[in-house]
């Protein structure tokens, strides 16, 4: 569904009641409005997942996106998730994205989670910390280099911020003594309350027959 220009002016408003140093441009709110209006239809077609209605953008209908994920474990699966929405950044960087390979920064972030799952890259504290910047600029699809030129590319400072909140995450994660995020998740889940024990209440003795 399309977002109403309410919905993202309610949205800017949070961020800016974050930091006084963010306010909201009325102008470029509106040009942001309009350009999500005439770009939407042409990055997006309606399909159907397990017979509910999803929105899917057209770049991803012929990519091997749509195959399940198969995880080997809940703890494999927790720390895909966690470092997918650790990096969902870069929508400053959505104009050079589309002119280099035709997607924008959520789905650049998607694929290149994606790929690195594919590739049996698993998100633990210490291959995280382990990272070089070219297996993130490979799987993400990030040119470091301009190939006529040899000049650093333009994207290779996105690939370079993935790469510092990757390593970042795992240098972190391994100072507090924790082995993935599925430690962290697990450390703030409160517990299940245990079960109360069952307790036999006394019978009362039988009734006497009557005679007796």
């Amino acid at each position: 569904t399309m977002l109403s220009r309410e919905a993202i002016l309610e949205s800017c408003q949070r961020v800016a009641g974050c930091g006084a140093h963010v306010s909201i441009s009325d102008e470029g709110l509106e040009r942001f409005v309009g350009q999500l209006e005439t770009d939407w239809p042409k990055f997006a077609k309606q399909v159907s997942v397990d017979d509910t209605p999803v929105i899917v953008p057209e770049p991803w209908k012929d990519t091997k996106f749509q195959e399940r994920l198969i995880f080997s474990d809940e703890r494999t699966e927790v720390n895909w998730i966690v470092a997918h929405c650790l990096i969902e950044i870069g929508h400053g960087w959505r104009h050079q994205l589309q002119a280099h390979h035709n997607r924008g920064a959520s789905q650049t972030i998607t694929l290149g989670m994606f790929t690195s799952h594919q590739a049996g890259f698993t998100y633990t504290a210490r291959h995280m910390a382990d990272l070089t910047l070219e297996q993130v600029a490979g799987w993400f699809n990030l040119p470091l280099r301009v190939e006529a030129t040899g000049a650093a590319h333009p994207l290779a400072v996105f690939a370079e911020q993935l790469h510092r909140c990757l390593v970042g995450a795992g240098q972190g994660l391994l100072a507090a003594g924790m082995a993935d995020f599925f430690d962290v998740v697990d450390a703030v889940t409160p517990a299940a309350p245990a079960p109360r024990p069952s307790v036999q209440m006394p019978q009362p003795p039988p009734a006497p027959r009557p005679g007796r």
